[in-house]
């Protein structure tokens, strides 16, 4: 029945929402675009979630992040500023031009970070955001 399933969608949204975004209210209540509601709130969590990664290093496992961003995330461009900013920080890269010499101390990244920053940066593409 279209109305169960409409009224079962609306509970997931609802349930999801409130976990996930609990003072942003989702809007629509037609269940015809599931796909692009998922996608709204599943961009709306992956920006939050980039966002407490960027402010606390260490702290979001960017292999979740990027999951969830591939699984449910249709248009990543709003995505793009914040996702380079995380990737620099984690990669440690330098957003000014100095110069290195030998006396210049190398970053320490562990590989698991270096790991899920690129992965997270091939699946969102913040390239142009990359860029010295």
């Amino acid at each position: 029945n279209k109305q169960e399933e409409c009224e079962t969608h609306r509970s997931i949204r609802r349930a999801a929402a409130s976990g996930i975004l609990p003072d942003k209210p989702v809007v629509g209540d037609d269940c015809e675009d599931i796909a692009s509601m998922y996608s709204s709130i599943a961009g709306r969590a992956t920006q939050s979630l980039l966002a407490i990664e960027f402010n606390h290093p260490g702290t979001v496992d960017l292999h979740i992040v990027a999951s969830l961003c591939r699984a449910y995330v249709s248009d990543t461009s709003p995505l793009e500023s914040v996702c380079a900013a995380v990737v620099r920080t984690a990669l440690q890269l330098r957003d000014d031009e100095a110069t290195v010499d030998e006396n210049t101390a190398l970053p320490q990244i562990d590989k698991v970070d270096a790991a899920s920053a690129l992965g997270l940066a091939a699946q969102i593409g913040p390239w142009t955001n990359l860029r010295p």
